[in-house]
């Protein structure tokens, strides 16, 4: 069904990420001004996109167009106040009342790969990443599957990129800035996995070592006091959340062998990375990535012991996995260009990125969830 549709579809997002990449790695435009040209592309893309009727973006344009006919002071009333995700009630909401639902997945592709983008420009002024390194970690990051959920799902990608962009400032960057915490309000208040996720990096702040006892004791003593705000403030939020969770675990959901057997390649790809990683020392020549070190091993444990439930594992092994992999990529792939006399050395670490990278690209866009991509339906 739709296969000239489909097949434009990947054809564009493929050639667009194969342009990108050479246009960063072999000519002389900086990488902000590839990322910035980049973005506008995947928004525009973003703008045309087509959900298909069982998609998530399809019943969301259905609730949007039920929305659009509410006043705020009813619509806040009614199903902002009681709601446990109010920030994306609101979010639909105000795009509602525009007339263009399009621009739903524009904002999310503009907010999304604004700061994940953000971090990879970061992340090479940080520590000096060459433009071919910084193309072959963009290419891995944009080859999985992860464009179909900014685009279709919306909110778990705004939840996961705002938690991911604030991890990095505060331990990579050493950077704490107090719109982190409407960062973190935003994504709890967007989706519930942002719950989960804020709790593991929470546990990364408690265990990283660059903080003494005394602040990772008021940082206990903070989440502690959180917790029990929330408990008493939001009880039907908390309700919510412990109820999805449960929902994922013993409920029926969708599942997809392509992207299981995509995960399961990722996976042993983020084991390569980490070993690769202390190979070439990570953790004494980057300290400040070691955070990164620890938080991988809690993500792939977590996809590991929920393999079986598919939202789980997509989402932890395939979304925030390769997030968290940007510092630790970059870096380790600076490394291994150090070790070796030419550019590029197919045997190298580059060379395995590309492959890898190559391969992820083929089977999400022949099997996996970018297959679904299409900017318009033939009559």
């Amino acid at each position: 069904m739709f296969l000239f549709e489909r097949l434009f579809g990947v054809c564009v997002y493929a050639s667009t990420l194969g342009m990108v990449f050479v246009l960063m790695a072999f000519t002389a435009v900086k990488p902000k001004t590839v990322l910035n040209l980049y973005m506008v592309a995947l928004c525009v893309m973003g703008f045309f996109y087509v959900p298909h009727a069982d998609g998530d973006l399809y019943r969301i344009y259905e609730t949007m167009e039920w929305y659009s006919s509410m006043e705020l002071a009813h619509f806040v009333e009614n199903y902002v106040v009681t709601a446990s995700v109010p920030v994306a009630r609101l979010f639909y909401w105000a795009v509602s009342k525009t007339g263009v639902f399009n621009l739903l997945p524009v904002i999310s592709c503009a907010l999304c790969y604004s700061l994940i983008f953000d971090i990879i420009l970061k992340t090479q002024e940080k520590f000096g990443i060459s433009k071919m390194n910084t193309a072959l970690t963009l290419l891995f990051i944009m080859a999985g599957s992860m464009y179909s959920s900014v685009v279709g799902g919306i909110r778990m990608m705004i939840a996961m990129s705002l938690i991911v962009h604030c991890f990095f400032y505060e331990s990579v960057l050493q950077k704490f800035r107090w719109r982190h915490i409407l960062f973190y309000a935003i994504a709890v208040f967007t989706h519930n996995i942002a719950v989960i996720i804020l709790a593991l990096r929470m546990v990364l702040l408690v265990l990283d070592s660059q903080y003494k006892w005394y602040i990772r004791g008021m940082l206990i003593l903070l989440i502690a006091a959180i917790g029990v705000v929330m408990g008493v403030a939001f009880p039907g939020f908390l309700l919510d959340v412990i109820e999805n969770a449960s929902g994922y675990l013993t409920g029926e959901s969708y599942s997809d062998v392509w992207e299981y057997m995509m995960g399961t390649l990722m996976g042993i790809f983020f084991i390569v990375l980490a070993v690769r990683f202390r190979t070439y020392g990570g953790s004494a020549v980057f300290p400040s990535i070691r955070a990164y070190n620890t938080g991988m091993f809690l993500v792939i444990t977590i996809a590991v012991l929920f393999f079986m439930v598919f939202s789980i594992f997509y989402r932890f092994i395939g979304h925030l996995a390769p997030l968290l992999a940007i510092p630790m990529l970059m870096t380790t792939l600076q490394e291994s260009s150090r070790k070796s006399p030419v550019r590029f050395d197919w045997f190298s670490m580059q060379g395995t990125v590309l492959i890898y990278s190559a391969v992820l690209l083929l089977l999400s866009c022949s099997r996996g969830s970018l297959s679904s991509l299409k900017f318009f339906v033939l009559e």
